[in-house]
């Protein structure tokens, strides 16, 4: 179901960051790890905006 895929990757995406974000603060590199979680939840966003608008659409053309 495109739904789930669409929560899967997004899933996927955000366990990829955090593991990123871990990995730098491990290694004592805060500035680049806070760069990382400000850009990834800038993305994330607008993620949010693309599919809330595509499932608004979706609920006009059913008739909800």
């Amino acid at each position: 179901m495109l739904t789930e895929d669409y929560f899967m990757r997004m899933i996927n995406q955000i366990l990829a960051v955090l593991t990123k974000i871990i990995g730098l603060k491990d290694v004592g590199q805060y500035q680049e790890a806070q760069q990382i979680v400000n850009q990834s939840l800038e993305q994330l966003l607008q993620s949010i905006r693309k599919f809330w608008r595509i499932w608004k659409s979706a609920l006009r053309r059913s008739g909800f």
